[in-house]
């Protein structure tokens, strides 16, 4: 198990690339919503935060951080983006499987940017935290989808 000095030097690393490289800056609040948020129409303007529910161990803290990483890393080329995941409603079947699809792939960017900035992760807890966070947005997509058959 890591020390809690050694998770918040990492965060501070992730925290650190996102400012540095992106522009995007971390808010970390008592039950925050671990959500990036940004208007995809200023993009250019506002580069948007990440915010991270600091009431999580700090382990869940930075694995989380590194998935939202993940997506900011995703959205930074907006037309290319755009071309890979269309403005569809979230109300939709195909908006949904995007936003699911943009959550495997912020996965994958996230264990892309740990292993970049050369931090290790326990693979256990990650797959735990990358598949609970997955099932969610499984459960949600199937769930509309049987919201629109009834």
């Amino acid at each position: 198990m890591r020390c809690d000095t050694s998770l918040q030097l990492d965060i501070n690393r992730v925290e650190w690339y996102l400012v540095s490289n992106y522009d995007v800056h971390v808010s970390f609040e008592h039950d925050g919503l671990d959500e990036y948020w940004f208007d995809p129409d200023s993009i250019e303007e506002d580069k948007g935060v990440v915010s991270i529910n600091s009431s999580e161990t700090l382990e869940n803290q930075l694995y989380t951080l590194l998935h939202e990483a993940g997506h900011v890393a995703l959205r930074v080329n907006t037309d290319e983006f755009r071309s890979e995941f269309p403005p569809l409603t979230r109300d939709t079947f195909v908006g949904r499987l995007d936003i699911l699809r943009e959550e495997v792939l912020a996965w994958d960017k996230a264990a892309y940017i740990a292993k970049h900035l050369g931090i290790e992760v326990d693979e256990e807890k990650w797959r735990e935290n990358s598949v609970e966070a997955l099932a969610k947005y499984i459960r949600w997509t199937i769930k509309e989808i049987d919201n629109e058959s009834e």
